[in-house]
């Protein structure tokens, strides 16, 4: 069963991403399993973070699977959000 998501945040961009790679194209971008990313996807495990140099890895073999990098789309919803939050203009 699929857990619900905040449609702005990084761990469903993370989930979107696990969705269109196998464990195969995770490990060979990142060096790490499939199933710590499964944990950092996990809305309810605080315990588990996803790390930037990861998530660039993600996106770029979604990139090269010929998909969108869900990541940086969810990156980029959260941040408006989140200058949204604070006050701030939208970003261009």
């Amino acid at each position: 069963m699929t857990k619900p998501r905040d449609i702005a945040s990084i761990r469903a961009g993370l989930h979107r991403a696990l969705g269109l790679l196998d464990e195969t194209r995770i490990a060979a971008a990142t060096g790490k399993s499939a199933s710590l990313f499964r944990k950092c996807a996990d809305p309810d495990n605080s315990r588990h973070r996803l790390q930037a140099e990861d998530a660039v890895a993600l996106d770029a073999a979604c990139v090269i699977a010929g998909e969108r990098p869900h990541i940086l789309e969810s990156y980029r919803l959260a941040l408006d959000a989140k200058v949204n939050e604070q006050g701030g203009a939208r970003l261009p």
